[in-house]
């Protein structure tokens, strides 16, 4: 008897298969019966860049003093940089003019906080953390 579960997350698609369906060369975090072609891009939804994909953005120094800089991909120009306290209030706000942006975060008491990258549409499209020292 094949039994088969799908289930959808969050716009992903999970399946659990039963025992028999894996072949002894399957392993954890392989999809039976998917191959991919050579050369072809996935889709990489863990946040971790493929090697020749350029990020949206990139954060440092983490963890900051007094500035943190920000390299952005050419797609987030015109966008905005919002900081948050781990309490979930806005403490700064920094529109986004250029491929690097510095910002002045030495007002920040030392602790974790939650940067958004925010579109124009008030959507989030890059978030991360960083340590203030």
């Amino acid at each position: 008897m094949r039994k088969v579960f799908t289930f959808i997350i969050s716009g992903l698609v999970f399946s659990q298969l039963s025992a028999q369906q894996l072949s002894p060369s399957a392993s954890i975090g392989s999809t039976p019966g998917y191959s991919q072609e050579p050369g072809a891009k996935s889709n990489n939804l863990s946040g971790i860049e493929n090697a020749g994909e350029i990020p949206l953005a990139r954060l440092y120094p983490n963890p900051a003093d007094d500035q943190i800089h920000i390299r952005f991909n050419e797609k987030m120009i015109g966008n905005s940089v919002r900081i948050y306290s781990l309490l979930g209030s806005e403490v700064v706000s920094h529109s986004i003019g250029g491929a690097q942006e510095t910002i002045d975060v030495s007002i920040l008491p030392s602790g974790l906080y939650i940067y958004s990258i925010i579109d124009k549409n008030n959507k989030t499209v890059v978030s991360g953390k960083f340590n203030k020292q």
